[in-house]
């Protein structure tokens, strides 16, 4: 994570007492997560394995050594179930080449590359890459509509957007060339979300990357 806000940390609830490796935070929340959040605090300013890759423009040029993160917090919570299902899809399903999410200063979109197998991913109109030139392309991508309030903690003067992850809602399900609108339910912080068609069956996912994306309604 390179910069946190508060809303992370109502999504790292679900799995207990998790390792959170990230660059820095506003000066109220980055106390809060050193006093009161329920994570292994993995903070830049203090953990070991950072680095910056100087042919690269800041802030978009620090990356950490994971081997090195986790040999730091061995009391963090091992991976758990969060109520994700793999399988193959349900019935159903509309063909779907592409879906796009905006929001106030950046744009997401993901095109199904039959190819691949995977969803491509384009941020603000260009193709997303990794560092060694591959496309970011998950296997699954959720559109989670929530609400979205403001956080507690202000952000150069003003209250940053706070995505609720807990409650209920639609979401866009993205496999396979297809979209299924679901339901998505989680009834609380300590819960994982789970997401079921229009016709109650448990959605499923294809095996691989998911992301899930909070848009607004």
């Amino acid at each position: 994570m390179r910069s946190a806000r508060e809303d992370d940390l109502q999504v790292l609830r679900q799995f207990g007492r998790p390792a959170f490796a990230y660059s820095g935070a506003t000066p109220a929340l980055l106390r809060y997560i050193h006093r009161s959040a329920r994570i292994v605090d993995l903070y830049a300013g203090t953990a070991r394995g950072y680095y910056r890759d100087n042919s690269r423009v800041a802030p978009y040029n620090l990356y950490a050594h994971t081997g090195q993160l986790l040999a730091q917090a061995p009391g963090a919570s091992r991976a758990r179930d969060i109520g994700f299902r793999f399988g193959p899809p349900p019935p159903g399903g509309m063909v779907t080449g592409s879906a796009s999410v905006s929001y106030p200063a950046a744009s997401f979109k993901f095109t199904w590359s039959a190819a691949r197998g995977r969803w491509l991913v384009s941020m603000d109109g260009v193709a997303a890459v990794t560092t060694d030139g591959g496309p970011l392309a998950p296997a699954t991508v959720v559109i989670q509509h929530t609400t979205v309030r403001t956080s507690r903690f202000l952000e150069y003067g003003k209250r940053p957007p706070f995505a609720e992850s807990v409650g209920s809602g639609t979401a866009e399900v993205l496999r396979d060339g297809k979209a299924w609108m679901t339901h998505w339910s989680r009834p609380d912080a300590e819960a994982g979300t789970t997401f079921t068609t229009t016709s109650g069956q448990r959605m499923t996912f294809a095996t691989g990357q998911v992301w899930i994306v909070l848009a607004y309604p």
